[in-house]
């Protein structure tokens, strides 16, 4: 007996020594019906978003639940177990696989709008009158307004009372040679977070028209990094006053962003810009932030044709993406709406960015609808994909104004190596189902295996490249 409990406790102490992360991992679950300031660590008391699962320090070994026959319109970003376990993306409870969906949904028919000649808008939720405000409005006065200048740029600027409004005015004698001769600092201090959403509204006009550079939300220092994706960022300023909406959309956290507009080489000599009435929130934002991939009708009864010209709406469903203000124009004989029950619109975004990830377990998941990759990233390892399914990726536009269009199923991008996909249903993918390629220097991609997988309706079933000449795949 005494030997027994001896032996016991010396596996206990061997498996700790060996593998002690292992000995703290963790169950969590994910439900549309959960809260994000529930524990997550049980069924009773589960998590809502993948943004709270993104935002979460996970360690080797641990186990997230996504619940069955639930479905997010959110992208997942994994983060790595190690060589002593695995963090696995798997489901639980009854029903159809929990869902990751690529698509924002437009099946009302307030969200298109007639333009005439067949031609339907999608409607935008951007504008100020119809946007969702997720926080308190921040007013900012034009006297807090920061002006900075450098190289050859001559400005200066003052702030006038008129006695309805206070005005920021900024006079240019010499815009210099580059956008960042002249910045207006509109806002410093922002708290942002990756995913969400903000916009700034404001009113302008100048003695001569001109259009502005994108705005920027980045970095306060060096190396002033652009922090967004940004809507209506460019805005023509005109001789008369108008009311002007951009909206941003952060790919990064920072306790001290901030809101610049840059002006150098832009704005006309001798000239004098207008701003006032300006204001900045966090926002939910429509979805539709960047290029469609793909439309989605009635679950892939049918789907939409993409165009990269505005004059090429001439057939039913096809359709183009206005860069410029981030919508979609589709030919259609009616509202869409009243032709299709469901409409999926694939925004060019992985549905699972890995990107730089390792010892990743996904099972049992489905994802569906996404412009760019189901999976993707680069600089992986490690990676098993089991009982997954994988429908209805890719088409977005691969280099914005070279009409060159991509997406796959599965994509293991520059080096990468021990990886596992199996026994997958994919299906209905624009480029490959299956892919490992890269175009880096030296690349090194061995030791994966897809086996077992069930694929139909792909450009290829499987896509391989190595650029470099010095590359190893094995």
């Amino acid at each position: 007996m005494k030997k027994s409990i001896l032996l016991f406790i010396s596996i206990v102490f061997i498996s700790i020594f060996v593998n002690p992360t292992c000995l703290f991992a963790q169950d969590y679950y994910v439900s549309n019906s959960g809260v994000n300031s529930n524990s997550g660590m049980s069924e009773d008391s589960p998590w809502q978003t993948v943004e709270k699962v993104n935002s979460t320090a996970f360690v080797a070994g641990d186990v997230i639940h996504f619940k069955s026959g639930d479905a997010w319109r959110e992208q997942l970003r994994p983060a790595s177990g190690n060589e002593n376990g695995y963090i696995t993306y798997t489901s639980y409870g009854v029903g159809d696989k929990p869902l990751l969906l690529g698509s924002v949904n437009r099946s009302n028919k307030d969200n298109w709008k007639y333009e005439g000649n067949n031609i339907w808008i999608l409607q935008s939720v951007d504008s100020v009158s119809n946007m969702d405000i997720s926080s308190a409005k921040i007013d900012i006065s034009p006297a807090k307004i920061r002006l900075w200048n450098e190289g050859s740029s001559d400005v200066s600027s003052e702030v006038i009372e008129d006695g309805q409004n206070t005005s920021y005015a900024l006079k240019c004698n010499n815009p210099g040679n580059k956008t960042s001769d002249i910045q207006i600092i509109l806002l410093n201090g922002l708290n942002i977070k990756r995913d969400h959403s903000y916009n700034i509204v404001f009113s302008a006009k100048s003695t001569k028209s001109f259009k502005i550079p994108p705005i920027k939300l980045m970095k306060s220092t060096s190396p002033w990094t652009n922090y967004a994706r940004v809507s209506n960022g460019s805005p023509d300023i005109t001789t008369e006053w108008k009311d002007y909406s951009v909206s941003f959309q952060a790919n990064a956290e920072d306790e001290n962003a901030r809101i610049t507009i840059g002006l150098g080489n832009s704005i006309p000599a001798d000239t004098t810009l207008y701003i006032n009435s300006i204001s900045y929130n966090e926002i939910k934002e429509s979805g539709i932030n960047r290029d469609v991939g793909n439309i989605i009708f009635d679950q892939g009864k049918e789907v939409g044709i993409k165009v990269f010209n505005e004059n090429e709406l001439k057939e039913q469903n096809y359709f183009w993406y206005d860069k410029e203000n981030d919508t979609v124009k589709i030919y259609s004989s009616k509202n869409p709406a009243e032709l299709y029950n469901s409409i999926e619109c694939a925004i060019t975004k992985n549905i699972i960015d890995e990107t730089d990830k390792s010892y990743i377990k996904y099972d049992g998941l489905a994802l569906k609808y996404g412009g760019a990759h189901g999976i993707g990233g680069g600089n992986t390892h490690h990676i098993w994909v089991s009982n997954c399914d994988i429908n209805y990726i890719g088409g977005g536009e691969l280099v914005k104004g070279k009409g060159n269009r991509y997406g796959n199923g599965i994509e293991f991008w520059n080096n990468t190596h021990d990886n596992i996909v199996e026994k997958c249903n994919i299906g209905e993918i624009f480029d490959a189902a299956l892919t490992n390629q890269g175009n880096g220097v030296a690349i090194k991609q061995y030791n994966i295996s897809y086996r077992n997988n069930i694929i139909w309706n792909a450009e290829y079933s499987f896509e391989y490249f190595n650029y470099s000449k010095d590359g190893e795949n094995k």
